[in-house]
């Protein structure tokens, strides 16, 4: 969009185009559960998948806008990654959600599970950068290499 040129959207109608291309999505989807509220449904991953796809990067730096990319149900996406909530949202009523007190991390010995718990102390690490650069790239970033469930220890300069 150059606003110079004219070539102005509104935000009405990107969260407008954003909801109508989600419920087409799940419409189309043969994996979707039926939900109470659709279009609200598709109103919140909408907006979800705008607001991820403009904090991946730099806030001052300009990039090509692409509905597909921001859309998309798979990959480090927006959609992606409120599909991987409401996932583990489901498996937390089926299995019970009740606090641990008492947890012995030293059974899990996959290398994944290691990963996965020394990305999760990273957190306070990732919020402190991002609050002193004001960029929300940091927690984006985060939050997708988190969702993939196999995180690879990488150190903080890479996010």
């Amino acid at each position: 969009m150059k606003t110079r040129r004219g070539e102005v959207i509104f935000l009405e109608d990107v969260l407008n185009e954003a909801r109508s291309r989600m419920l087409q999505n799940m419409s189309s989807t043969k994996t979707t559960k039926e939900i109470e509220d659709p279009l609200a449904t598709a109103e919140k991953v909408g907006l979800a998948a705008l607001i991820i796809q403009d904090f991946r990067g730099l806030l001052s730096s300009d990039y090509q806008f692409s509905w597909d990319r921001a859309l998309q149900s798979r990959g480090d996406t927006g959609v992606f990654l409120q599909y991987t909530h409401a996932r583990l949202h489901s498996l937390e009523q089926k299995h019970g959600n009740t606090q641990l007190s008492d947890v012995d991390v030293t059974c899990l010995q996959e290398p994944e599970a290691t990963s996965v718990l020394q990305h999760l102390l990273r957190y306070d690490e990732v919020l402190y950068r991002s609050s002193q650069d004001l960029q929300p790239k940091h927690i984006v970033s985060y939050l997708l290499t988190l969702r993939q469930g196999s995180v690879s220890f990488k150190p903080l300069a890479q996010f």
